[in-house]
């Protein structure tokens, strides 16, 4: 196996958190006294960050907006949050992956206080070596920001399979005249090279472009039909079994 740093996107990969979001979604709607979509025609809530969805679904202005998600976060944080689903077969897979020595990490657009409240409901924090979302003051609420943050988050764990060093780079090289440890860079780099995304969405997929690693797109999620293709996804798997089947094959 190749790939040894594998991150996980949370929504509709690990769970399935289709109630509680869209239930959230039309409380969030009906408290702006708008009507509300039957909560079926709300799952591309799922996935992007809120803001986007809201001015694109709806035509929201920068204050509606703000509001929205305010009622939206009411709701969820009591009652939507554990409106979710452990996908059948994730601890599974979760303790094949680690047994094979990788090391494992979400890397979630929503909050990060969520996603790890999230996890301990399932039980499954214990999995992870990095958990990071987005910020409630609406910082990193893109998932190329929250895969960058992951990244620099691993960075500073014991490198897999080496040595921890933190020698300087040699006077007069270039990332010694930047200021960057010569060491420090090759190991992104190689990190980058090690770690892949998984995710159900367009955004895992570019995001994890943006960020210089591959993807492998999950059909178990939200995506429309063509939506990972269209996104660019180096692979795809349809299903659970057929993830830990591709893992083992690259």
């Amino acid at each position: 196996m190749y790939y040894k740093d594998i991150l996980f996107d949370l929504d509709g990969t690990l769970t399935d958190p289709e109630a509680g979001i869209t239930r959230s979604v039309a409380y969030a709607l009906q408290q702006l006294g708008l009507a509300s979509p039957p909560p079926a025609e709300l799952c591309s809530f799922i996935g992007p960050p809120l803001d986007e969805e809201f001015q694109r679904r709806f035509k929201l202005d920068a204050d509606q907006t703000r509001q929205a998600i305010g009622f939206y976060r009411e709701r969820f944080r009591s009652l939507g949050i554990f409106e979710n689903e452990l996908l059948p077969g994730v601890p599974e897979l979760l303790a094949q992956l680690r047994s094979q020595g990788c090391r494992l990490s979400v890397a979630s657009s929503k909050p990060e206080i969520f996603v790890r409240r999230i996890l301990d409901h399932f039980k499954l924090s214990s999995c992870f070596a990095v958990v990071t979302g987005s910020l409630l003051d609406g910082e990193r609420r893109h998932k190329a920001d929250v895969i960058a943050e992951t990244l620099r988050r691993l960075a500073r764990l014991p490198e897999q399979g080496a040595p921890v060093s933190t020698g300087a780079a040699p006077a007069g090289t270039a990332a010694a005249a930047a200021g960057v440890p010569e060491r420090q860079t090759a190991r992104a780099e190689r990190l980058r090279q090690r770690a892949v995304m998984v995710g159900d969405r367009r955004h895992d997929i570019e995001g994890a472009h943006a960020c210089g690693l591959k993807a492998i797109g999950l059909r178990l999620g939200f995506a429309e039909a063509g939506e990972l293709e269209a996104a660019g996804a180096d692979w795809i798997a349809a299903d659970l079994p057929q993830l830990s089947q591709l893992l083992s094959s690259l």
